[in-house]
């Protein structure tokens, strides 16, 4: 069996369709959405899985699984203990030979990198993660596009379509992401998380580093770290400073202090 976790309705057609449809994984949706019905907003939970039902079965004719945790109740160490034994327990005991999780970014939805990061407890070495946003910068890329068949466009758009609520309902904040960029894309072999205990970041491929410069592309274009600076008063110095061939956005041509690596759509 293989697993895709999907935070919320929608991440796993959003950022997930062409894996979905490659690979044909059971998928988990962790949150149920009551947090726009708290704002007033006129959706509900059941509306949610209703279409992400619709959706799921316009990418492979299949259903999804929901787990039914509130995304309103994130953040104590309790939730996450419980959210752990939930996962588990959804599986029913069975382990899963991959899994597909969104990726833990600095600036990231809270609970796109709490699934990551539990996936990763949960399934050491077995975990793909797929980018998702950061917040104030839109649709994270890298240079691992995700790769895709014609005809899966048209199954991507139907799956998408099936998201009424959130594409007619501008007051949920969310329509735009139905008519930006349709590719997806997952992590290079070069990620970082950050390490709490030891107040530091750690490199995928060397571990623990001195130094991580720049995020390769300010406004989200490739993979790498914000840290809210229009300049970096440590890392910056004379000719550091690229612009991206995509989105034009300034950003610096180093991601890990160690691994040296230039950034392939930078201008120097």
């Amino acid at each position: 069996m293989k697993l895709f976790l999907a935070p919320h309705n929608d991440d796993e057609t959003l950022f997930g369709s062409f894996t979905i449809i490659r690979e044909r994984p059971h998928v988990l949706v962790v949150y149920d959405s009551v947090v726009q019905q708290q704002r007033g907003i006129n959706i509900t939970a059941q509306l949610r899985r209703i279409e992400s039902s619709k959706a799921l079965l316009e990418l492979i004719q299949d259903i999804p699984q929901f787990l039914g945790f509130h995304d309103t109740a994130i953040g104590t160490p309790e939730h996450l203990r419980v959210l752990l034994r939930a996962i588990g327990d959804a599986l029913e005991g069975e382990t899963p030979e991959h899994v597909w999780a969104p990726a833990i970014e600095q600036g990231g939805h809270e609970e796109h990198n709490l699934v990551g990061r539990i996936a990763d407890e949960l399934w050491p070495g077995k975990v793909t993660h797929y980018l998702t946003y950061r917040r104030g910068l839109g649709k994270s890329r890298s240079k691992n596009e995700v790769p895709f068949e014609p005809e899966w466009i048209l199954r991507k758009l139907k799956a998408l379509a099936c998201y009424e609520s959130q594409i007619v309902n501008r007051e949920a904040g969310c329509w735009s992401w139905f008519c930006e960029d349709l590719r997806e894309y997952t992590q290079s072999e070069y990620s970082f998380k950050f390490d709490k205990a030891k107040d530091t970041w750690v490199c995928s491929v060397h571990g623990y580093v001195d130094s991580i410069a720049w995020v390769p592309c300010w406004n989200g274009c490739n993979e790498g770290w914000f840290d809210d600076y229009e300049e970096d008063p440590i890392e910056c110095e004379p000719g550091d400073v690229s612009m991206c061939r995509e989105c034009r956005g300034e950003g610096g041509w180093r991601v890990c202090g160690e691994c040296n690596i230039n950034n392939p759509d930078a201008e120097f």
